[in-house]
């Protein structure tokens, strides 16, 4: 009996349509801006990723590679205390043959997201000292 004298009741039928519509408008807006939030840092994930693959293999200058390098994804490891949010420093772990034993090379990439390119060069980590081989995971 409440629902149908509100339903006869127009203005607040009205009132309840209008504050609905508002409630989808906000939600629509949040998941836009979340959506294309992750687009723009999946975005330059790729970039930064594919840029640090290729910088990394080329400035570890070892000879043998026998698969594509392992890295770190730059978003997770934003620098807090330079610039606003740009700086990045990631690790890629590059696999090498060498005397016919499996080796790797540790390389420290540091870029910018700002800049194009983000990047230019890649440089050793921790210079390569045991010939155990040590699977890497990166975070």
């Amino acid at each position: 009996m409440v629902l149908y004298n509100l339903l006869l009741n127009r203005d607040i039928v009205l009132a309840l349509m209008k504050k609905l519509i508002v409630v989808w408008i906000c939600l629509l807006l949040v998941a836009g801006g979340a959506f294309a939030w992750y687009a723009t840092n999946n975005s330059n994930d790729k970039v930064a990723t594919k840029l640090i693959e290729k910088l990394s293999v080329r400035d570890a200058k070892v000879s043998g590679i026998y698969r594509k390098p392992d890295c770190e994804i730059p978003t997770g490891y934003i620098l807090k205390n330079i610039g606003n949010g740009e700086f990045f420093r990631v690790i890629c772990r590059v696999y090498y043959i060498k005397d016919s034993t499996k080796r790797w090379r540790d390389m420290t990439c540091i870029g910018n997201f700002g800049l194009h390119p983000m990047l230019d060069h890649c440089y050793q980590w921790v210079p390569y000292q045991d010939p155990a081989f040590a699977p890497f995971k990166p975070h």
